[in-house]
């Protein structure tokens, strides 16, 4: 089994090797990374900008790559993104002071302006001399009038800038860790969760146990009845991992029909427990067709979980979770393993 998971691995890596040769990109770690995980296709919406870009007759030079590399596996992007939206915001900060500043300006005049007909009218000895007095207070009412509407305009623009300014960076931040279609945890927000969730783990000395789910013959069930109803079958997966994995643990989409589960505080049993949960909501969920009302048959899971041992690389952990739901597939399918299944040399 571990073999021929390894020989796939190979074939691959392989694939990536030969694109770069082929496009005479350096084989840096960064443009490797890129690739072998186009050619994997667990980060799926690298895998449609890339197809996209070769349909299309596109160059995919070393420069694309390192885009692509700062895009799918860094926030480099959103962290620059955010703090350009931030600068801005402090310009519009910076305005409002400035309209608030001005108001008080005008409104100190404007009270001296009264104080001072004020004084003038007491002395005044009959009406004729109050009328000067009294058109100057009504000309500093209307300057001040206009001046008080201008910044209440200004005052309104800024707060319309800067809350869509809020929203943009919600939007950003939204993005860059949630998966397009599914809503749940995209796979760049899984790989940076989990190296920080393992460091936590190892500090406090708290178990860490994760759930690899793949969706059984979807391949099968696509090619039957199309993207649209494969897409909403990962929608309703993603939705049952939502319902029972919550609280702190996280949900994935790991790749194209794969999803994992991260859940800090968890040993083995509890994990296998989820895990038997999610499997046995999954496959009494019947699959109906919107349009026509016909049944699609019932969609299963194979699971496979791991415990975290501290320490150890977080691609082993991986490794053993994915060699688990393996198990479960060979097994049958539509079932759970745990990695004390696996045979000893890769448990």
């Amino acid at each position: 089994m571990f073999s021929k998971r390894l020989t796939e691995t190979e074939k691959i890596a392989q694939q990536a090797m030969l694109a770069l040769e082929d496009r005479l990109i350096p084989a840096t770690p960064e443009n490797y990374t890129v690739w072998y995980h186009y050619y994997s296709g667990d980060y799926p919406d690298l895998k449609r900008t890339l197809d996209i870009l070769i349909d299309n007759g596109q160059e995919v030079a070393e420069k694309r790559c390192r885009e692509l590399y700062r895009k799918f596996f860094t926030f480099e992007d959103e962290a620059v993104a955010v703090s350009h939206a931030g600068q801005r915001v402090g310009e519009e900060l910076e305005q409002v002071m400035k309209y608030l500043s001005d108001v008080d300006k005008g409104m100190q005049k404007y009270s001296d302006d009264l104080n001072s007909a004020s004084t003038g009218l007491n002395a005044v000895e009959d009406a004729t001399e109050a009328k000067p007095i009294v058109d100057k207070v009504l000309e500093s009412t209307t300057v001040m009038s206009k001046k008080n509407a201008e910044a209440a305009a200004n005052l309104e623009l800024s707060s319309t800038e800067i809350s869509d300014l809020k929203a943009y960076v919600e939007e950003l931040q939204r993005d860059a860790v949630v998966d397009g279609l599914t809503g749940i945890s995209n796979r760049k927000h899984f790989d940076i969760s989990l190296r920080h969730l393992a460091t936590e783990a190892m500090e406090e000395g708290k178990p860490l146990s994760m759930i690899m789910l793949d969706i059984d013959y979807f391949k099968n069930f696509n090619d039957t009845y199309g993207h649209q109803v494969g897409d909403q079958v990962l929608k309703l997966v993603a939705k049952t991992l939502r319902t029972i994995a919550k609280g702190d643990d996280l949900s994935a989409r790991y790749g194209g029909e794969e999803f994992a589960v991260i859940l800090p505080g968890r040993e083995l049993k509890d994990g296998h427990a989820i895990a038997e949960k999610i499997r046995e909501k999954i496959a009494s969920s019947g699959l109906v067709d919107r349009k026509s009302g016909k049944s699609l048959g019932k969609i299963t899971l194979s699971a496979g979980v791991g415990q975290f041992a501290y320490g150890e690389p977080l691609t082993g952990f991986i490794a053993r979770c994915d060699e688990a739901q393996y198990l479960a597939k060979e097994s049958g399918r539509n079932c759970v393993k745990t990695e004390e299944a696996l045979p000893k040399s890769t448990n």
